[in-house]
């Protein structure tokens, strides 16, 4: 019984999959005729013209323009990413993200909730992958040309030269410096943690981090809400990852050298010795034992005796701190203060853990103490 109904669920796919006529490849046919006919060319996202042979049609076969985009354009035609911005007219406010010609990059809008069209996507992940020409490789193509052009790298964060084949392009491609980086560094070219705080000319007051390379560390700071550049991170974990060379693990390199050096270990928690290999660092790699301590200092319980720090904003951000014994709570204005500030409790007693049981042991100490000093009756 249930291996039919298997096989009749199976067959209303397939039969779904054959009905849907815009995905189904052109056919010309196995007859000589020369039928003027228009199909939907998923690649293009648009309808085309052809000649059919005049016999063994599929779906995606339409006797005019109108017919075909009346079946296959729903969601508007031409290429997705040409299509403007349209939130629709119902009245929802779901976030979706369209392709900003004009900003060159991805964007984030609120959707009405029907009738979108093709320039409407759910992710800025899916977004950028079908839209942003400056997140796709460096293609030069299979041809033999030597032409110079430039493409952005994502992994220098700035456009850099190359030598086009001549054929074949994939739109990261630029006769200019100046056109690359017109398109693809709106949020600044550069390594992002060596570009400056920027607020940005909007007066939101979102809660965001950036690194500090004067202070040598992530810090909170107040987004405006537009314009960012790439020094702009949602979660100090995400800044710390990408800035903070005291969080990155030890690496030896592939080569073969036996360098003495020294890396701030977070487990541990201080600065140890190791042999570097000679090639490939990734910045936790200090000559010196000192200039290690200087760069990362003794570590995360230093960070807990801090004082609290409201800031000089006047936002009002639920916080917490170590208050020496304790995390408590408290009310931050949203900038300045410094690293004794966590978005939760559990985030603070992770932290400051060890300083904690230091206190209480501390105070059991000067207890047993003072009860020793105490007259006996």
């Amino acid at each position: 019984m249930q291996l039919g109904l298997l096989v009749v669920l199976a067959a209303a796919a397939s039969a779904t999959v054959k009905e849907e006529p815009c995905q189904q490849p052109l056919k010309i046919g196995p007859c000589d005729a020369l039928v003027p006919r228009w199909y939907f060319s998923a690649k293009q996202g648009r309808c085309l013209k052809f000649n059919w042979g005049g016999c063994d049609p599929n779906g995606n076969n339409f006797e005019s323009l109108k017919d075909c985009e009346k079946q296959c354009c729903a969601r508007g035609c031409g290429k997705p990413c040409e299509q403007p911005l349209k939130v629709g007219p119902c009245r929802a406010a779901i976030p979706r993200f369209y392709y900003s010609a004009k900003d060159g990059k991805c964007m984030e809008f609120s959707w009405g909730g029907c009738d979108p069209n093709g320039n409407n996507f759910m992710t800025l992940a899916d977004c950028n992958k079908q839209c942003n020409p400056c997140l796709r490789p460096k293609k030069v193509g299979p041809c033999k040309a030597r032409m110079p052009r430039y493409y952005f790298s994502t992994k220098e964060n700035r456009c850099l030269k190359f030598y086009w084949g001549g054929c074949d392009p994939n739109g990261n491609n630029f006769e200019s410096l100046k056109d690359c980086q017109k398109q693809c560094c709106a949020s600044g070219c550069g390594k992002p943690c060596e570009q400056p705080l920027k607020v940005g000319p909007c007066r939101a007051a979102i809660p965001r981090f950036y690194y500090s390379a004067k202070d040598g560390k992530c810090m909170e700071f107040s987004w405006g809400g537009c314009d960012p550049n790439g020094n702009n991170f949602m979660t100090l974990a995400d800044c710390n990852k990408q800035c903070n060379p005291c969080l990155r693990p030890k690496k030896v390199g592939p080569c073969k050298a036996r360098m003495p050096r020294y890396y701030f270990s977070a487990k541990a928690n201080r600065c140890l010795k190791f042999y570097w290999g000679g090639c490939d660092p990734n910045g936790n790699n200090f000559g010196t034992l000192s200039e290690c301590r200087q760069r990362c200092g003794a570590g995360r319980p230093k960070l807990c005796r801090l004082p609290k720090v409201v800031g000089p904003c006047l936002a009002a951000f639920p916080r917490y701190y170590f208050n020496g014994k304790r995390c408590a709570k408290f009310t931050y204005g949203g900038c300045g203060g410094n690293a004794n500030n966590f978005r939760t409790v559990g985030e603070c007693r992770k932290t400051c853990r060890a300083q904690s049981i230091l206190v209480s042991t501390e105070l059991l100490i000067k207890q047993l103490t003072s009860a020793d000093k105490q007259p006996k009756p």
